[in-house]
């Protein structure tokens, strides 16, 4: 039996919960963790990163034992993160490396819109960069 002792409420009223294993602790404290930050949104009107909301979201989805939407919620995280780092090697040049981190990403979530756009955009990207370092021709009149 696991006891945990916590203050809450705008009165910081003492409550004692008690689980059975380790693995309700943990769920508690995911359960707690996204709670607080979702009170920390209403309160302050904070933005939330989409990513960081995707993953709390896969996470409450898992906690309560809806498995699947945790699933897809996972994957679309996981998604949005390559997505965003193809666009950083993308943005550094390295046009191999970035579209190829943005098919992955499509992997991840084959109904990711965003992706799609992105592996246009870098390869029109590259297309434009190769033609601007070609060499002058000149004509002769």
């Amino acid at each position: 039996m696991f006891v945990i002792c916590a203050t809450i409420g705008p009165r910081g009223n003492a409550v004692q919960f008690q689980f059975r294993s380790v693995f309700h602790v943990a769920y508690f404290g995911v359960l707690l963790t996204n709670l607080t930050f979702a009170q920390a949104v209403l309160n302050k009107g904070v933005q939330s990163d989409p990513l960081e909301q995707r993953f709390r979201a896969a996470q409450t989805f898992q906690v309560s034992g809806d498995f699947d939407k945790a699933a897809s919620e996972y994957r679309r995280a996981i998604a949005d993160a390559l997505d965003r780092v193809g666009n950083i090697r993308v943005a550094e040049g390295n046009y191999g490396e970035g579209v190829e981190l943005l098919e992955r990403a499509l992997q991840s979530f084959p109904d990711y819109v965003d992706a799609r756009v992105d592996i246009a955009t870098s390869i029109t990207q590259k297309i434009w960069q190769r033609q601007s370092l070609r060499k002058p021709r000149i004509c002769a009149l």
